[in-house]
């Protein structure tokens, strides 16, 4: 998932990329940890970016600011990760620079991507390798968001608080035997939220 086209279009805007947008949907949607909205208090950063040649470099200004810097660690290095990819999800090494050549825009190889990031917890990421290594390595936060995710696709709602810990309970149970899908499935359709909808 984390390299596909679909998904990777939809976080983007079609000509560039939003490390983000995509850090975002990494962790609501395969985390199930979504950020709160930025505080109406705090105004849009307007940074001077001069020189700045990559996303990277231009969302420094965020991380400089507490008020931002608090979600931004959440975010940007999930984003940061998938910058190999481009608007619409092919491998890249460098981002594009356009110059004009002769009254016409011409695409030239601009500044190397830099998928590096580090975790809130310090887990260093080099690239989407690792970050597909690191969710491998540590499921539970993907199994709970899937069964979420599926039940309130099941039910046609919300989850709450009870509800969402009967789920818990049921991915708990299968941590031991790896989260195997069906089994999980068939778990979620037998529990009390899904037979009570």
């Amino acid at each position: 998932m984390l390299g596909h086209g679909s998904i990777l279009t939809l976080s983007a805007n079609g000509v560039e990329t939003s490390p983000i947008e995509r850090g975002v949907w990494v962790l609501a949607d395969l985390l199930g940890t979504p950020t709160p909205p930025p505080p109406k208090a705090v105004p849009a950063l307007t940074p001077d970016t001069a020189g700045a040649s990559t996303p990277k470099e231009r969302l420094a200004a965020h991380m400089a600011e507490e008020s931002c810097a608090t979600c931004h660690r959440e975010i940007d290095p999930l984003g940061f990760v998938l910058e190999n990819f481009d608007a619409i999800g092919r491998w890249r090494k460098t981002y594009p620079k356009y110059v004009d050549d002769a009254g016409k825009s011409k695409r030239l190889d601009g500044a190397m991507v830099d998928a590096t990031g580090t975790l809130p917890n310090g887990v260093e990421l080099s690239d989407v390798s690792d970050l597909k290594r690191w969710l491998s390595e540590n499921p539970d936060p993907f199994a709970r968001c899937l069964s979420e995710k599926l039940m309130m696709y099941a039910t046609g709602r919300d989850l709450n608080h009870r509800e969402r810990a009967l789920i818990a309970d049921i991915v708990q149970e299968h941590e031991q035997a790896g989260y195997p899908f069906a089994d999980l499935l068939v778990a979620l359709i037998d529990s009390d939220v899904f037979r009570t909808k």
